[in-house]
């Protein structure tokens, strides 16, 4: 059933050129159908992609907010710029990265793609301790929000 299904999804580009033509399609044609919830959930890759894409956003998600808080504790008049540049670095790459994804998809492939996002999550996180540890300085620390921005660009553009 899932292999009739992607079947049906996919576009041959017919239905295009008949338009072109001023043609209507057959009325015995089968229209693609959405796919059961129980289809879904038995299908192993299916189930695979959606607990990595669960446990990458619940990773990633507190982080941001961590590095904000870090960077406001301490020192009131600055804490809205740091907290602003954090999020200002992690949305410019963001999108910077995602917009670099359609050229970059004909380089690589997007199983190493995705790879490359996961393995970005903790890097950041490795280089923001040893920053926060030995160094602690804050400027250092707002940079590591351009590693999550290239592996949100990443994931989120993947999927």
């Amino acid at each position: 059933d899932l292999d009739r299904s992607r079947h049906l999804l996919k576009d041959d580009g017919d239905d295009n050129d008949r338009e072109k033509n001023g043609e209507q399609g057959s009325s015995n044609e089968k229209k693609a159908q959405a796919m059961p919830y129980r289809d879904l959930l038995t299908d192993q890759n299916i189930c695979l992609f959606a607990i990595l894409t669960f446990i990458y956003h619940l990773a990633d998600a507190s982080v941001q907010i961590l590095v904000a808080q870090k960077l406001a504790v301490g020192n009131e008049h600055t804490a809205l710029i740091f907290t602003s540049v954090v999020m200002l670095l992690f949305y410019l790459s963001q999108g910077s990265t995602a917009k670099l994804m359609d050229s970059a998809l004909t380089i690589v492939s997007a199983k190493k793609l995705l790879i490359l996002a996961h393995i970005v999550l903790p890097v950041r996180c490795c280089i923001l301790a040893v920053t926060i540890t030995y160094f602690d300085n804050n400027y250092i620390i707002c940079a590591t929000q351009i590693l999550d921005g290239i592996g949100a660009g990443i994931y989120d553009t993947m999927i």
